[in-house]
């Protein structure tokens, strides 16, 4: 790396625009604030726009990625691929920005006493062992990132933070660019993730990778893991698993420190050990173990999810499926949720309705049709007080033995419940509001419904009349308002056609 005039080291990949900010970010007439007309405060300048590098189309489930962000900040180089990627090796720099002041001359003969001394003591074999010497590392190493992380305001700029952290920031951009970009799906700061293939060959790079660093900077060293598994959903979001009792969680919603939080309302990152709550942070770690254990089991070790058993292995379910979209999964792999088809039928032996009228027309709406829904569903009874039976079963094979005339993307009406004291307008509200979320046979679903609810208004000794004019009036607000003129005429049964 080159030492530029501005006190700056330079690396051979490091772009040309983000050198020309951070040269003007060190300088003493730079003002590092400006008022933002929106809220009339005082803001920070940032160092660079998100750079878009690339983006690649989803492939499958182990295969993808997103728009490839590349953030040069005031905090360090920040890059992420959001994906679940296989075969990954974490790459840490150690003391990255104490490194860097110190190779650039930026700390006082305290501080520099106590870098090297820290040094030695990671060097001594065996220190790990050594509770002495770990309780001295690490007051080492707080006291030098309190320092570190000074601004020296004196001067008119940030003296020993910035420098320091854009030299270490364009060391880490030519440390990826050593691998290669393209292997790159995650980097904070100071450590990254590559995704490898070959790992005998990776291992023979590695130590070329390391010799090439410490002849510039001998004091410079690394740490790497490999793992089985990555799920990135950004830069400081991220799981790495190698088993469910062997993984590396920072997920925001599934860590020790997101439960922690969730219980208590309070931050690890800002609490004292004395303050810290021991039953809470057991209950919090617990719960991360678990949640990565049912991540691993179900997303990487091959263990397919029974849909077909019993009510309490459903339950199971919907609790695994939160599990993954809180880790990421849906978002970071940019897949469709799961659609599950189902067929619905009324057991007329087992229900309470004994109306055959309205036990035939049940019957004869849900013959024939499959339904689809992203959601587990189970028996249950309906309004009209009939039991029904609910099937997943696989499309395909369904169709070739059963008389099969139509597949649907929604739920109908007929099969939903009725919670105890619940109106029936009220009812039909949440249903108008069902149907407004579904994509297609808006129609179809209106008229079934307005069938549904005059037949339960009539049994239950309602005005039917006035369940149909609060269906018109919320398919008129809330659907029609939405088609321009030419859906609402193709709509309206009064419309003819003229010339053919």
């Amino acid at each position: 790396m080159i030492k530029d005039p501005s006190g700056l080291l330079i690396g051979h990949y490091t772009p040309t625009s983000v050198i020309l900010a951070e040269v003007a970010h060190l300088s003493s007439s730079f003002d590092h604030k400006y008022k933002d007309d929106v809220n009339g405060k005082d803001s920070s300048i940032k160092l660079m726009a998100k750079q878009i590098i690339d983006t690649v189309t989803v492939q499958s489930a182990l295969e993808h990625s997103q728009k490839e962000i590349l953030n040069f900040t005031n905090n360090g180089i920040y890059a992420a691929k959001k994906g679940i990627y296989t075969d990954v090796v974490q790459i840490d720099t150690h003391s990255q920005l104490p490194t860097f002041m110190y190779y650039l001359g930026l700390m006082d003969k305290t501080h520099e006493q106590l870098f090297l001394r820290k040094k030695e003591i990671e060097n001594t074999p065996g220190y790990k062992s050594d509770p002495k010497l770990i309780e001295e590392r690490e007051a080492i190493k707080l006291e030098l990132n309190i320092y570190c992380s000074t601004n020296d305001t004196g001067k008119g700029r940030y003296v020993n933070r910035l420098a320091a952290m854009y030299s270490g920031m364009n060391f880490i951009f030519d440390s990826m660019c050593y691998w290669g970009l393209s292997k790159i799906v995650n980097c904070i700061n100071d450590g990254y993730i590559l995704q490898i293939k070959d790992d005998e060959d990776f291992n023979e790079r590695y130590q070329d990778f390391e010799q090439q660093w410490q002849s510039e900077f001998p004091l410079l060293t690394f740490s790497k893991k490999h793992w089985k598994y990555a799920i990135i959903n950004g830069t400081q979001d991220y799981i790495l698993i190698n088993n469910s009792n062997d993984y590396k969680c920072r997920s925001s919603q599934l860590s020790t420190k997101a439960f922690y939080h969730r219980v208590t309302g309070k931050s690890l990152n800002e609490l004292k050990q004395s303050e810290i709550d021991d039953d809470a942070l057991k209950y919090a770690k617990e719960k991360e173990k678990v949640a990565m254990m049912v991540l691993y089991n179900n997303l990487f070790n091959n263990q397919e999810p029974d849909l077909y058993g019993s009510n309490e292995k459903l339950e199971d379910l919907n609790e695994t499926k939160e599990i993954l979209i809180k880790a990421g999964v849906v978002n970071a792999s940019f897949l469709p949720e799961k659609q599950h088809y189902y067929s619905f039928t009324p057991d007329l032996e087992n229900s309470d309705q004994d109306n055959d009228y309205i036990n035939q027309l049940t019957k004869r709406v849900l013959d024939g049709q499959i339904f689809m829904s992203t959601e587990l569903l189970r028996n249950r009874i309906n309004l009209l007080k009939q039991l029904i039976k609910v099937k997943e079963v696989n499309p395909d094979d369904y169709a070739n033995t059963n008389h099969v005339v139509m597949v649907n993307n929604f739920v109908p009406s007929i099969v939903d419940e009725i919670e105890k004291n619940q109106s029936i307008k009220n009812w039909v509200k949440y249903e108008v509001e069902k149907i407004e979320k579904s994509d297609e046979d808006k129609l179809y679903q209106y008229n079934l419904l307005a069938l549904t609810a005059q037949i339960y208004a009539n049994e239950h000794e309602e005005n039917p009349n006035s369940i149909l004019e609060l269906i018109n009036k919320l398919r008129t607000t809330k659907y029609l308002s939405k088609l321009d003129m030419g859906e609402i005429v193709a709509n309206d049964p009064r419309t003819l056609i003229v010339d053919g």
